[in-house]
């Protein structure tokens, strides 16, 4: 068992109640087998003071979250440097509230790299506190320059760590075709809380496609599922229905203010964003999950559908061909509508050669397990401390 600080770029706020969610989901594994003590930074618009320290025990660990409001000079530059200035500092204030010694921390947990990543590298290099790296952005998939100043410093991060692991071997390789490579250097997958997300036998009258995302056109291509269920709703327009859950806060989705001038718009349903198990229903109610992401590095709700007994039409995407297959998914090209909606009439048509509920849920457990996630991070910790 290890003291670990966690160091997340990337997390859940009061600002933003589901990014990053994965993140959280690992840490919550990491904390079963460790003692875990987070501390993370969010800019906040709604508050007076500069800085305001929240502290949260909900998931069996302290996490200290500092806020702090950020400049909205009208100089760009001046702007972006205060900000820089009070992130950093937002850090450091959630760390001392804190309260403990770092000397206490057998080491540093960074999950996914950020500019205040540089704080982890100044405390390996001056107090001797070592660091590993979790990543989970796109970033890597999507920007494949090597020598570009934000891969440098991400180079740089990397190689300084103990370990890095990544959510699957799609992201791997694409790191290391930016040429970072480590000696201990692992996929560890996304995990899926296997006693919530489970398969519900149902019996609808009508057949529903689910789509779940942050509704971001130039990753999942939300517009363009609404093109193909579209084109399908005229021969079955009352047996068929697609229900959308998902988007930002307090914001209407392009996707949404899109959909408004279709002729299938009766049969399209946005629920919004859906927070811990207000979501479970939605898999359990619908038939099929539909996604046409542009890029992903795992795709989480995928895997919760799976354990849900959902099949899945996807984009045959790398990330996503390490666990589906033909006997729980049909891929179709990225961008491509007409595969898009000749996929959803193969389903509608009972065309499809695909394994029961029952069985989609046995081959995504074999493969994801809370117990596995757990047992690979501790191995990561100790091969980067063997060499």
């Amino acid at each position: 068992m290890y003291n670990i600080l966690i160091f997340p770029g990337w997390f859940p706020s009061k600002e933003n109640p589901l990014n990053a969610i994965f993140t959280k989901k690992h840490i919550n594994i990491i904390s079963v087998l460790n003692n875990v003590t987070v501390v993370y930074a969010e800019k906040s618009t709604k508050q007076q003071k500069k800085y305001f320290i929240e502290i949260d025990h909900e998931n069996g660990y302290p996490i200290y979250t500092c806020y702090y409001k950020p400049s909205s000079n009208y100089f760009i530059i001046y702007r972006k440097t205060v900000n820089f200035y009070r992130r950093i500092k937002a850090f450091l204030l959630a760390l001392k509230s804190a309260n403990r010694p770092l000397n206490t921390f057998d080491f540093i947990h960074i999950h996914v790299i950020s500019f205040e990543s540089i704080i982890p590298v100044f405390y390996k290099f001056f107090k001797k506190i070592p660091y590993f790296v979790s990543e989970h952005s796109t970033n890597y998939i999507r920007k494949t320059s090597k020598y570009s100043i934000n891969n440098l410093f991400k180079k740089i991060i990397f190689s300084n760590s103990l370990g890095i692991s990544v959510v699957s071997e799609s992201l791997k390789n694409a790191i290391q075709k930016l040429n970072i490579h480590h000696y201990n250097f692992s996929v560890i997958q996304n995990y899926v809380d296997e006693s919530k997300f489970e398969y519900k036998p149902k019996n609808n009258d009508v057949i529903k496609f689910l789509h779940v995302s942050r509704l971001d056109e130039k990753a999942k291509n939300v517009i363009g599922i609404l093109n193909a269920f579209n084109q399908i709703i005229h021969k079955k327009s009352n047996k068929i229905e697609l229900h959308i859950i998902g988007g930002a806060l307090n914001v209407v989705s392009e996707a949404e203010i899109y959909s408004r001038n279709l002729e299938s718009k009766g049969n399209i349903f946005f629920h919004g964003l859906k927070f811990g198990n207000e979501i479970l229903e939605y898999y359990q109610e619908a038939d099929i999950l539909v996604m046409f992401s542009n890029y992903e590095t795992q795709g989480v709700v995928v895997m919760e559908a799976l354990f849900c007994g959902l099949p899945v039409l996807a984009t045959n995407l790398p990330c996503l061909k390490e666990y589906l297959h033909d006997k729980n998914s049909l891929l179709v090209n990225p961008l491509s509508e007409k595969q898009l909606i000749e996929g959803m009439q193969l389903f509608l048509d009972k065309k499809w050669e695909i394994w029961d509920s029952e069985k989609i849920v046995i081959d995504i457990k074999n493969k994801f397990s809370s117990k596995t996630i757990g047992n690979s991070f501790l191995s990561l910790y100790k091969n980067g401390f063997i060499k």
